[in-house]
């Protein structure tokens, strides 16, 4: 085996393992964090889990792409089909949260928008809590 390939394959290890971390830890702490808020104010609440869910994007997206190139790299070089599940977990986040996230999603961006008052201002507290427990589960 060339050491590139070794290098591929624990690049890939190593940076889907960093955005699986960054993923849960940021959906959990954002979600956690905004639920404490969301009843003294549910915009404010929108507003921190908008918040860390861009830094978890800025710092996730990347993570994924890297790993998944890696492995694709070296299923590629190995001519061999074992790493490609791994390859494809990776960027399977992309159309898990376009389907079953992005109702929550586009509540809470909605509600925390500070430009649109009356858009934000439809959103209950109640439905503000929805999309945050949807988002965590």
């Amino acid at each position: 085996m060339m050491p590139t390939l070794s290098l591929f394959h624990a690049t890939g290890i190593i940076s889907s393992s960093l955005a699986a971390g960054t993923i849960f830890t940021s959906s959990f702490n954002g979600v956690s964090t905004a639920q404490l808020a969301v009843h003294e104010s549910p915009r404010f609440a929108a507003q921190q889990w908008v918040h860390v869910h861009r830094k978890c994007h800025n710092l996730g997206t990347p993570l994924v792409v890297l790993s998944a190139v890696c492995f694709g790299l070296v299923t590629a070089q190995r001519q061999s089909q074992q790493l490609l599940a791994a390859a494809t977990a990776c960027m399977g986040i992309v159309p898990y949260t376009i389907v079953a996230l992005r109702g929550p999603e586009m509540v809470l961006f909605a509600a925390a928008d500070s430009e649109c008052q009356a858009r934000s201002a439809a959103y209950s507290t109640r439905d503000i809590q929805t999309a945050l427990t949807r988002w965590g589960h």
